[in-house]
């Protein structure tokens, strides 16, 4: 007779819901106040309507669309695949596109330091988001590593 097969294990689910949250404060900072220009009248605008202003044609404003959200869904559906016990390949997929965005999300808000002042909380909202992303990305790691570590039941 053969062995009863182990029950399906996954990861701790707090990584996973870290990045979500992270994901999350990334897209409702993304509308709030990120800066403002002072003219004749002090005009504040958000990241998003920085990103999506001025497009000539469709295809323009898909692509801010896209430059905005396509790295925050791709994680957001890696985050939900790894919280349910994905595939072994998602944990890796996971890091990897975490690290990507983030690297360069970091380099778009340090570039856009000089185009607007003063800053406002926004800006801060969607750097310390980036950060939660990477920690729970961090976390998800973490635990799918001591999960593989731990022999399997007999």
């Amino acid at each position: 007779m053969d062995p009863e097969p182990a029950p399906a294990q996954r990861p701790s689910s707090a990584g996973s819901l870290i990045l979500l949250l992270g994901l999350l404060d990334f897209v409702v900072s993304s509308f709030l106040p990120f800066a403002s220009i002072d003219t004749m009248t002090t005009r504040e605008f958000s990241f998003f309507q920085m990103a999506t202003s001025a497009r000539d044609t469709g295809v323009a404003t898909v692509g801010a669309y896209l430059y905005l959200f396509a790295g925050v869904g791709v994680l957001a559906a890696l985050a939900v695949i790894a919280h349910r016990g994905g595939a072994t390949w998602t944990v890796g997929a996971l890091a990897g596109g975490t690290a990507v965005w983030s690297v360069t999300w970091v380099g778009i808000l340090l570039g856009v330091l000089g185009l607007a002042t003063p800053i406002r909380l926004a800006y801060w909202m969607l750097l310390v988001s980036i950060a939660v992303v990477v920690a729970g990305a961090i976390l998800v790691w973490i635990a799918d590593r001591r999960m593989r570590s731990r022999p399997f039941p007999a």
